[in-house]
């Protein structure tokens, strides 16, 4: 915790950028040496240096397995989904997996109407989407007040009734189709080729997220996974702008890196080899770090409480 505690007081933040109603401004860490020997599922799976699949030939709705094949530490994030085998899923809560290793990892349905009897124990792939924040708020809360057994009711609730706000219906009740239905690339409240191309610039480690129904900020060890994060967000970002309250939302950036700096954390579950923790005050989130103290993956709501 030390360590967080160190980088965090040399954060600071860029320029904020509009796209519309989405506000972005850039988080920058500062450290002496920046963190090596770190890789994200993308990277591996286009190296196939990575396996995912169901538990077994049955199944288990809240877990799969994941097998790191390569020599480095493999960070998995909170949100980001994970297509294929018998439903597709969203990764519970970020952890790291070590080097030539396998994890249970805890996942989330976002796909209800689909279970398909795949043989093989099926097989996960990449995608191009995650969760919105609001769906990963209610998680990172429910986790935090002791009711992760009611994570998944709310997980297909919500997925329900962003098929709802857009007015499309998807067979399976998959999160990545009725984003694809909805067309949120070609929303009017957000310039999602804008962002796309902002997002394909960027340097930065994290972002302050304003314009959403939970205003929030997200860093990362390292641009490249704060990049290509955002780059799958940016559907869940346009799906949080559609309420009419968010128009007028606006946090202070020096006001969330003081909140950030000042937060109090306590100690969470692990499932790999990452040391977790959660606000211990009125704030939402959850922070990984490297067994040596390194941030790895951070993220605090900003909702007013």
């Amino acid at each position: 915790m030390q360590l967080f505690k160190n980088a965090i007081s040399h954060i600071s933040v860029g320029a904020q950028s509009e796209f519309g109603h989405l506000r972005i401004t850039p988080v920058y860490l500062h450290e002496d040496q920046p963190l090596s020997g770190y890789v994200g599922f993308d990277d591996l799976f286009d190296k196939d240096l990575v396996e995912a699949s169901e538990v077994s030939e049955s199944g288990v709705v809240g877990r799969i397995a994941v097998k790191n094949l390569s020599d480095s530490y493999l960070c998995l994030f909170d949100g980001e989904a994970l297509v294929g085998a018998k439903q597709n899923r969203i990764v519970e809560r970020s952890l790291i997996i070590p080097a030539q290793s396998e994890v249970s990892v805890p996942v989330n349905c976002v796909e209800r109407g689909r279970w398909s009897g795949l043989g093989d124990r099926g097989r996960f792939r990449k995608s191009d989407f995650a969760a919105p924040q609001s769906i990963r708020s209610s998680k990172a809360r429910m986790m935090k007040e002791g009711g992760p057994q009611s994570i998944q009711s709310e997980v297909w609730a919500s997925v329900s009734q962003i098929a709802a706000c857009h007015d499309v219906r998807s067979a399976s009740e998959d999160l990545g189709d009725i984003f694809e239905q909805a067309k949120l690339d070609e929303s009017e409240r957000v310039d999602v080729s804008a962002v796309d191309a902002y997002l394909e610039k960027m340097t930065a480690h994290g972002y302050i997220i304003e314009g959403t129904r939970s205003p929030f900020i997200e860093v990362f060890c390292k641009p490249e996974f704060s990049r290509s994060y955002a780059k799958k967000a940016i559907r869940g970002w346009v799906s949080d702008t559609s309420g009419e309250e968010n128009e007028k939302s606006s946090v202070n950036p020096a006001d969330c890196l003081s909140r950030l700096q000042s937060c109090q954390w306590k100690t969470d579950e692990t499932f790999g080899v990452e040391n977790s923790w959660v606000p211990a005050d009125q704030n939402n989130g959850r922070l990984i770090q490297s067994a040596d103290g390194h941030l790895i993956h951070m993220f605090m709501d900003l909702t007013t409480h």
